[in-house]
């Protein structure tokens, strides 16, 4: 695991992404938002190495 970078996401940090834009939403529309939030959240480090954790 050396080498590994640990990304700590909250649920309610999920959460919040899913609903921006409001709800109900479509498949599409929820992956589009968890798209962005993790693009957001691995912006500018190898994502090789990063290992997400829901807390």
């Amino acid at each position: 695991m050396s080498g590994l970078e640990k990304v700590n996401v909250g649920s309610g940090d999920i959460k919040a992404a899913l609903l921006q834009g409001g709800s109900p939403a479509t498949p599409e529309d929820l992956r589009k938002r968890f798209e962005a939030f993790l693009n957001d959240r691995c912006k500018g480090k190898d994502t090789t190495k990063l290992r997400f954790v829901v807390e």
